[in-house]
């Protein structure tokens, strides 16, 4: 049998179909279980800033159920530390060469028998400004944005249930359309990072 790693892109799609769910109150409360998960074990690590992003941060936002978390680093990450401790929580490293530096994405709750009950994606940044956090500031400041991406979302699950590439390629031009606004129409709010 095939692991995950081994597995085309075609049976990934089939085996993880794309899954547009209701907002779930549960989703901030696993977040903060997981945030304070990731806190314990990264002591020794320069974690500056742990943020939920994506669309199970946005209230009554329909959404894949995946627990996006955003983790800055301040200063130069031990890869190979670093790629040990989340091993030891269960995650497996993907490199994202499309990410900013340090390409590196952790992901939790995908097996050989489909999803768990609810996943998480860890995406590595460096401290700085950053696209995820401002995307879903600016998102829940703008409800009709965020329903208007609720719809596309929707749209783009429907037809690309078994390709999560494209339903990914799909959403891109209304991300860059809402980050082109939030530089023109920052949130007019200081924006507080969740530090430990």
């Amino acid at each position: 049998m095939k692991t995950l790693d081994e597995m085309t892109t075609e049976e990934l799609g089939k085996l993880f179909p794309v899954i547009v769910a209701d907002y779930c109150a549960v989703w901030p409360l696993s977040y903060l279980g997981e945030k304070r998960r990731i806190l314990d074990s990264l002591q020794k690590f320069s974690v500056c800033r742990i943020d939920h992003v994506g669309s199970t941060a946005i209230p009554d936002l329909a959404a894949k159920p995946v627990i996006d978390i955003v983790l800055q680093f301040d200063g130069k990450i031990e890869k190979s530390k670093l790629v040990a401790a989340m091993k030891d929580m269960g995650y497996h490293l993907i490199i994202r060469k499309d990410n900013p530096p340090p390409h590196m994405m952790f992901v939790k709750g995908y097996s050989l028998e489909g999803y768990d009950e609810l996943c998480f994606h860890i995406h590595i940044r460096k401290k700085g400004p950053c696209r995820e956090i401002l995307f879903k500031e600016f998102l829940i400041h703008h409800p009709h944005y965020a329903r208007e991406y609720e719809k596309l979302k929707r749209e783009l699950a429907r037809k690309h249930k078994y390709n999560r590439e494209l339903y990914t390629q799909g959403k891109e031009d209304f991300i860059q359309s809402i980050m082109a606004k939030a530089a023109v129409r920052p949130v007019t709010f200081h924006v507080q990072g969740n530090r430990r």
